[in-house]
């Protein structure tokens, strides 16, 4: 099952690599991601597209 995750946030380092270790923790494989970081406001908007690898748990719920 494919699932698109959306997040965004206020900006810092580590925000990528966070999300591809909660995803790979959880046995999903990320198909495609992209990033962007907006100077002007600070903030980090993400979308990744990822899909559960056999035997994963139910898809990764995020809240904000």
């Amino acid at each position: 099952m494919r699932t698109l995750l959306t997040l965004s946030c206020r900006d810092q380092p580590g925000i990528v690599g966070c999300v591809g270790t909660f995803l790979a923790d959880r046995r999903c494989n990320i198909l495609e991601s992209v990033q962007f970081g907006d100077v002007d406001s600070g903030r980090f908007m993400m979308r990744v597209l990822f899909e559960r690898l056999p035997g994963a748990a139910a898809p990764p719920v995020l809240r904000d």
